[in-house]
């Protein structure tokens, strides 16, 4: 790899940050929300339409007066919404502040101007209404790895990713909403047979149309979308349609076709169509309920693939307890029934309960029993492949609080196989000390385990807080892999420097350095991302 191609990228990134920080003013006064929930896919939080907050915002978490992550809102409702992790620098967690929009006071009718008596008035946000309104948030991101081993393999992934909401389109209340990602590979060398050096990867994840109001009668969108009131049905090229029965209740329907789960790709020949009908009430504030219920089926072709019902419900109050679970049961018939012999199967079920049991501590639970899932594509896929690997398995944790200085962290848990010896367990604990050695800086101590029928694996990490600006935090972390199979031990050790820059409240900047030490896997990385939140 040439090195003009890595200074010039790295040259223009900083060129292009520079530019971005001298053109940004400062925020004006903020209103907040907290975090309330976190899962591999999304956070949620207590704010909603009520104070402005619309699908398409991009929102920062801060823990401790640092930005951590950026949070881009995909569903809202009245006190409560939901969003995606744009861009990270730490894991937030339940509890975190999520910065929103700007707010100011405003007083009753006939006041203005009557005196500081008028300004008790509760703050309200506002939000002027226009037509093409863009929000969301563009980035342009590069990953570059210089291999030291002696193997040459060098590479650079530079990238744009762009998710984009055009609010009111021409005054008709409709939204278009755009997520994508476009990759250029550049290695030095191919890996694999008839591999070109250059290979440009375009994914579209969201290209849709649809019906911005969520308090309407009707809502729907078209294009390339993943159904709110569905998840079941995942992905489709196609649509939706709800319809608002009453405040609480909407049923509706979605069918189309499912993109290539690898490339984003059209494909025609895998289908699938779902009717679904939904429950919600109260707020993350006080108390909500949400439910929904699905009944999906997707085809191969003209052959059905797998008949579904999909269930998912939520608990949550007043911060205390929060409870999530989701079942998915196969309607076996045809090829199906001949292959599994029965008639319905429990294909998946997860579930989770967090409770907070006073200021000091929380705990959770949760229980995991997803399994492979069995297509039309997989019917001769060895039955051990999908019966012997699942997820069965219990997991429980706390968070403790010692003091305003010290907290840690843990859980444990065990995933169940067909015979006990094979059981796989595996456990975490943290300790982090605040504000240690000095202000806003922080230490923390953590210890991954696993042990396996065939492996045992530790994962110990050493990291460090701490501010290197009034808007810089830096993370730096020292960690290893230890694995242990038989007796046989492999050992990987590196360092990390990782940290996000806010460049006024529009602007951010993120970047990260690794470097391997062992023999293995020695190799330098660079990752730097630059984006906009509009």
């Amino acid at each position: 790899m040439k090195l003009r191609y890595i200074a010039s990228y790295a040259l223009l990134t900083l060129i292009v940050a520079v530019a971005c920080g001298m053109a940004v003013g400062q925020a004006s006064e903020l209103l907040q929300g907290k975090v309330t929930l976190v899962t591999p896919e999304t956070v949620y939080f207590n704010a909603g339409t009520a104070v402005g907050v619309a699908a398409g915002d991009s929102l920062a978490v801060v823990r401790e007066s640092d930005t951590i992550a950026i949070v881009v809102v995909t569903h809202v409702a009245s006190h409560s919404a939901a969003g995606t992790i744009a861009a990270m620098a730490m894991e937030p967690l339940a509890g975190d502040l999520i910065i929103l929009k700007p707010f100011q006071a405003v007083t009753k009718p006939g006041t203005a101007g009557a005196g500081p008596a008028t300004e008790s008035v509760a703050r309200k946000r506002t939000r002027p209404i226009e037509q093409n309104h863009v929000k969301g948030s563009i980035s342009i991101q590069n990953q570059w790895h210089h291999d030291m081993s002696g193997s040459g393999l060098d590479w650079a992934r530079p990238s744009l990713k762009t998710r984009l909401t055009v609010s009111n389109i021409g005054g008709s209340e409709l939204a278009f909403e755009l997520r994508h990602r476009t990759r250029l590979y550049y290695r030095s060398e191919p890996v694999g047979i008839d591999q070109d050096n250059h290979e440009w990867v375009n994914q579209v994840y969201e290209f849709s149309i649809g019906q911005e109001d969520k308090e309407a009668s009707l809502e729907w969108a078209a294009g390339r979308i993943t159904p709110p009131y569905v998840r079941g049905v995942g992905m489709i090229d196609g649509g939706y349609m709800a319809w608002r029965v009453h405040p609480n209740y909407r049923i509706g329907l979605a069918a189309g076709t499912s993109p290539d789960y690898r490339t984003t790709d059209l494909d025609f020949d895998r289908r699938k169509v779902g009717i679904f009908g939904s429950f919600e009430s109260g707020s993350y504030q006080d108390q909500r309920i949400g439910l929904s219920l699905a009944l999906s089926t997707a085809y191969e072709g003209t052959t059905v693939s797998r008949d579904y019902i999909y269930m998912q419900g939520t608990y949550a109050k007043a911060g205390l307890v929060s409870l999530y679970q989701s079942v998915e049961v196969d309607l076996n018939r045809a090829w199906r029934h001949d292959r599994t012999g029965e008639r319905f199967t429990f294909s998946n079920y997860y579930g989770t309960a967090n409770l907070t049991i006073n200021k000091a501590l929380a705990v959770f639970f949760s229980y995991d029993a997803r399994k492979n899932l069995l297509y039309y594509e997989t019917r001769n896929v060895p039955d051990s492949l999908f019966d012997d690997n699942t997820h069965k398995g219990f997991k429980a944790g706390f968070n403790l609080r010692l003091s305003n200085r010290v907290s840690v962290r843990g859980h444990g848990g065990i995933r169940y196989r067909e015979a006990p010896s094979d059981d796989n367990r595996l456990g975490f604990l943290s300790v982090r000390l605040n504000r240690f050695p000095a202000k806003r800086h922080s230490v923390s101590a953590q210890l991954s385990v696993v042990e396996t029928q065939f492996t045992t694996g530790y994962r110990p990490v050493l990291l460090y807080r701490f501010p290197l600006t009034r808007k810089l935090t830096i993370n730096a972390t020292g960690a290893g892999y230890i694995y242990k199979t038989g007796s046989t031990s492999t050992s990987n050790y590196y360092l990390n420097l990782n940290g996000m820059y806010n460049l006024g409240r529009r602007y951010y900047f993120t970047g990260g350095i690794r470097q391997y030490f062992d023999s293995e896997l020695k190799s330098f990385e660079l990752v730097t991302e630059l984006g906009v939140r509009l």
